[in-house]
């Protein structure tokens, strides 16, 4: 009677979906010897589950997706913080630094024995450092009382009476000679004091711009006989507190090389001036541009780019002489952008307010 007159009809063995009294039926025919079964489900109850799984996946998969995301990303930064731990170490370890070791892992895993066996590395080269800079050091100290001696002696045979116009000549390319020792050992022994951390700086309050415009007339008199012009662009005080010689030498060294590169008939412009916590100072001077590969070398010791020519002397240890000066006063110094057929120099140090704070 709950087929209410309709027909199951349907060839034995064969099973479909049908709409009845507006319900999904799943029906079927089975031949069972004598009889013909017919037999039909309502779908109502599988279809629902099915709507309520879909729903249930629906609401779940943003959340396990969430989960997995951020559960990855800690597990993979867990997995990873030994090996970042390790690059932040090897980034502080440097000449200025050279004790600086990596820290070793919790775990007893592969990574903490590649640790152990790069400290042990690290070792090694710091003690091969220390031996270098203290042969350096101690090679440039003991150069000092021999060409110092040197020295003494041609001065005294330079003043001799009886010598020939050929062996004054040589004597005064001897001492010519001996005088750029000397300035070579002293550049040599400076550096080995600051890669070991042994500069000593007397630090009080001058006014650099003093210092600028001395160095300023020794410039004048350096570039007489090729006729370079000579600007000034000074602040009325350029008060800072800083080791005077040290300075001095910075400044002594810039003027040097503007000097030397200057063709005949250019220009050469000094400014000086404060900025906020910082005096700057900067030397520009007309010249053939640098190429771009020497500008990222320009400070390292006895770089002379291939644009320098054979008959500009130097051993290329003024910028980073320097550099290694202004560095010790917790300021910096640099090549600047310049104009095409302009060479900037740029040096900062912390001004007279900022250092006695």
């Amino acid at each position: 009677e709950n087929l209410n007159g309709a027909s199951l009809a349907g060839k034995p063995g064969q099973t479909r979906t049908i709409q009845f009294s507006g319900d999904s039926v799943r029906v079927g025919a089975w031949q069972l010897g004598p009889y013909l079964v017919r037999i039909g489900a309502k779908l109502n109850m599988i279809q629902q589950f099915q709507k309520d799984l879909a729903i249930g996946l629906a609401a779940a998969l943003p959340v396990v997706g969430l989960v997995v995301f951020f559960g990855g990303l800690y597990l993979g930064r867990r997995a990873t913080f030994p090996v970042a731990n390790l690059s932040a170490a090897a980034e502080r370890i440097s000449a200025k630094n050279p004790a600086e070791r990596l820290p070793l892992p919790l775990a007893q895993d592969e990574i903490f024995t590649l640790t152990e066996v790069l400290n042990r590395s690290f070792d090694r080269l710091q003690d091969s450092y220390k031996i270098a800079m203290r042969f350096s050091a101690d090679a440039s100290h003991q150069l000092k009382t021999p060409v110092a001696i040197l020295r003494a002696g041609l001065d005294h045979l330079s003043r001799a009476t009886d010598l020939s116009e050929a062996q004054s000549a040589e004597v005064s390319i001897l001492r010519q000679q001996t005088r750029r020792l000397t300035s070579l050992i002293e550049d040599l022994l400076l550096l080995a004091q600051a890669d070991a951390g042994r500069m000593s700086l007397e630090m009080v309050d001058i006014d650099l711009r003093i210092l600028i415009q001395s160095a300023s007339e020794d410039l004048q008199a350096l570039v007489e006989d090729k006729h370079i012009t000579v600007e000034e662009n000074l602040a009325d005080s350029l008060r800072v507190h800083a080791d005077r010689r040290s300075v001095t030498m910075v400044l002594q060294n810039l003027i040097e090389n503007a000097a030397k590169y200057t063709p005949p008939n250019g220009m050469v412009h000094l400014s000086g001036f404060h900025e906020p916590g910082w005096l700057v100072f900067r030397i520009a001077n007309t010249s053939t541009d640098i190429p771009e590969k020497d500008r990222e070398q320009i400070f390292e010791r006895f770089h002379r780019g291939n644009s320098v020519g054979g008959s500009v002397r130097g051993y290329g240890l003024g910028l980073n002489i320097a550099k290694e000066l202004i560095a010790a006063h917790g300021g910096s110094i640099r090549l600047n952008s310049s104009s095409p057929g302009w060479i900037e120099f740029e040096f900062r140090l912390p001004d007279a307010g900022v250092q006695s704070r």
